[in-house]
């Protein structure tokens, strides 16, 4: 049987397709390997990727909720795979990917009088900026504290933090309060 220049170009345009226009983790379904972290950094090399790509993926699910207890860490890699979790694995995710791109950032615990919160914090253009889960947020603080007050006037104390290597939660780095 002979096969038509047709199904040639058919079959040369589908391969075209797959390999531009096809999102990340759509041709690494195609091709039915899973997505590991790297690859996914590769296309995601903007924090605005790397916040679209969460809000499109990942799912917000408290800690009890997801492993019955109140504090666990989850790696960037362990958060690819469940593709739930709550503030801190997002920001740990985003720290990650932003990393493997070669954008220097950190994780910054923020405290208000009922709550805390993690978010993501890197520095552009002599700016502070924030990836807090889903959002990018933009500011024009050189500060810390600048950057705290620009994002949120309730948050009273701060702590730049990371995962522990000893357990599943957080070590405190540097404490600071605001004014």
């Amino acid at each position: 049987m002979k096969i038509s220049v047709a199904a040639y170009g058919f079959i040369a345009i589908s391969i075209v397709f797959v390999t531009i226009f096809m999102s990340t983790e759509a041709r690494a379904q195609v091709l039915d390997r899973p997505l590991s972290l790297q690859v996914l950094a590769s296309q995601l090399n903007t924090p605005e990727a790397i916040a679209k790509y969460m809000w499109r993926h990942f799912q917000v699910e408290s800690d009890r909720a997801q492993f019955g207890r109140e504090e666990k860490w989850q790696s960037p890699e362990e958060f690819l795979t469940t593709r739930r979790g709550d503030c801190e694995d997002f920001a740990l995710f985003a720290q990650q990917v932003l990393k493997l791109n070669g954008i220097s950032s950190f994780l910054l615990n923020v405290y208000s009088d009922k709550t805390a919160h993690t978010v993501c914090v890197f520095k552009e253009g002599g700016f502070y900026h924030v990836i807090d889960g889903t959002e990018v947020i933009r500011t024009k603080a050189s500060s810390l504290d600048g950057l705290i007050s620009e994002i949120n006037p309730f948050w009273r104390e701060s702590a730049i933090v990371r995962a522990s290597e000893s357990s599943d939660g957080g070590k405190i780095l540097a404490r600071f309060g605001r004014s």
